[in-house]
């Protein structure tokens, strides 16, 4: 039930053992209670909104019901009760309307929208990124239903860009977060083995560029834990009885820095490239006090969703993407199948954002001066073509062909 975002108390353990006839043989309510005593509660008040609406509608149902069968044996004439059963069900009828309606709202489509929404009010990132960190926050709490889990590269080339903001935002939004700056090693593996976290690593340019072991165990960790069964082993024991053991390093992780992720952990990660804001951007100043209670209740609908999507996911097989390498594909279908169960515009949304964060991901940390070069090498002027150029530009004004010495003083 945790896996699939199910909330776990009493009235729901004990009615997702009654729907598997199991509950009796689990030893009945009284049991169950005495094991539901000493864990804790995850409060979801949509769901329990929902559920609590749709027992009430079938007990307003049952008892028009019985008004209705009192007033057919007393009534003289089948119209009367005609006219009474019609007036029933045009009131159940729009109350039920506007419950699927309430119900809609939660649907993955929606949801995504709204955190594409949130995103945006406080980081200054492209649609596209966008798009992807939503689908990305959706993808941590499906976890369960994917093999590979891609990680988040925030990078950008300078500072104050709005990489820890992000984290700040991903903090209040994804499952089991752990936000830290370093962690010593025996830590790092084991929390993941334990909690499987979503870990969210500020100043990865730092923590990556030394030859401390907690550098060379990161490095490990990111290297191996994108996919479901990559390990890392580690001593254990004291100096008497030293022994290893393999811990399990895949969780979802999002990673923010300075500069570019060494290669084989970019290889692994959706391309988050932030940049400054340009002075007509805007984004709303950032009060957690004031953004964790709106994001409490987005985190307990995102649960729901993923619970009841699950299955599906688990199944879910999209094409790979034309353009993209072999790993840029692996790690993109688990948020694919998100899109695909969103449907409505998010399929072709996703697939379009996929392609223009890798396809950007090339450009964005070079300094200007690389960039120039690489334009000036784009504009592919042969020596013959320049020689071209630089008569028509020479001859305008002194009516004679430059020499090679003059085109290329001109160069």
């Amino acid at each position: 039930m945790d896996k699939q975002g199910k909330t776990i108390d009493l009235p729901s353990l004990v009615d997702e053992l009654t729907s598997h006839a199991e509950l009796e043989t689990a030893g009945g309510a009284a049991v169950v209670s005495s094991f539901v005593d000493g864990l804790p509660h995850r409060l979801q008040l949509d769901s329990y909104l929902k559920e609590v609406n749709s027992k009430a509608m079938l007990r307003r149902m049952a008892h028009v019901g019985e008004d209705i069968r009192e007033l057919a044996l007393k009534s003289s004439t089948p119209r009367d009760v005609l006219i009474v059963a019609e007036k029933k069900l045009a009131e159940f009828r729009e109350a039920l309307r506007s419950t699927e309606t309430t119900v809609s709202s939660d649907s993955p489509g929606e949801i995504l929208s709204r955190l594409v929404t949130m995103l945006q009010r406080f980081v200054a990132m492209s649609p596209s990124q966008a798009d992807i960190v939503s689908l990305w926050i959706f993808h941590t709490h499906a976890l369960e239903s994917a093999n590979v889990t891609g990680y988040l590269s925030i990078t950008s080339a300078e500072k104050r860009c709005g990489k820890t903001r992000l984290l700040e935002i991903l903090e209040l939004l994804v499952v089991q977060p752990w936000f830290t700056g370093r962690a010593t090693a025996a830590v790092l593996v084991r929390k993941i083995d334990e909690v499987r976290p979503t870990l969210l690593l500020d100043e990865s340019d730092t923590a990556l560029r030394d030859d401390s072991e907690y550098a060379d165990t990161l490095r490990g960790v990111l290297n191996l834990g994108y996919k479901r069964g990559g390990k890392t082993s580690c001593c254990v024991g004291d100096r008497g009885s030293l022994s290893y053991q393999d811990f399990s390093v895949f969780c979802p992780k999002a990673i923010a820095g300075i500069g570019s992720l060494p290669d084989t952990i970019a290889d692994r990660s959706f391309p988050i490239r932030l940049r400054r804001r340009a002075p007509n951007e805007r984004v709303e100043r950032f009060q957690p006090n004031e953004v964790s209670t709106e994001a409490q209740v987005l985190h307990g609908v995102l649960a729901n969703c993923a619970g009841r999507v699950f299955d599906t996911l688990k199944t879910s097989k999209p094409d790979p993407l034309e353009g993209l390498g072999d790993r840029e594909n692996e790690i993109s279908m688990p948020l694919l199948a998100i899109a695909d169960v969103a449907g409505g515009e998010w399929p072709d949304r996703a697939r379009a954002a996929m392609l223009e964060i890798f396809t950007n991901s090339i450009v964005g940390n070079e300094s200007l001066g690389t960039r120039l070069l690489q334009d000036v090498q784009r504009l592919s002027v042969t020596p013959n073509k320049f020689r071209r150029l630089a008569y028509l530009n020479f001859s305008s004004r002194t009516r004679k062909p430059p020499g090679r010495s003059t085109c290329m003083e001109n160069l």
